[in-house]
């Protein structure tokens, strides 16, 4: 039996409960973010520190225009 991982349940939540939101086109580029960052982790794997350090490297990173991320954008 495969082990599920973060990425297939991105892609599950993609593909079943996205387009249900408002802002799923915002939302789109941050789960693809996560997907690449996180995204081969097995879910028995995947713990509370894991989105710590996820969400530490993306407040540190800047956006498409170079900007830093506000604390709104990396706590949604």
């Amino acid at each position: 039996m495969r082990r599920l991982t973060v990425s297939d349940l991105i892609d599950r939540f993609i593909e079943h409960e996205l387009k249900k939101l408002r802002n799923h086109k915002t939302m789109l580029g941050h789960l693809n973010w996560f997907k690449q960052e996180i995204g081969h982790i097995s879910l028995s794997r995947f713990r509370e520190d894991v989105v710590a350090k996820c969400r530490d490297k993306l407040s540190k990173s800047s956006d498409k225009h170079g900007r830093r991320r506000s604390s709104s954008t990396v706590n949604r």
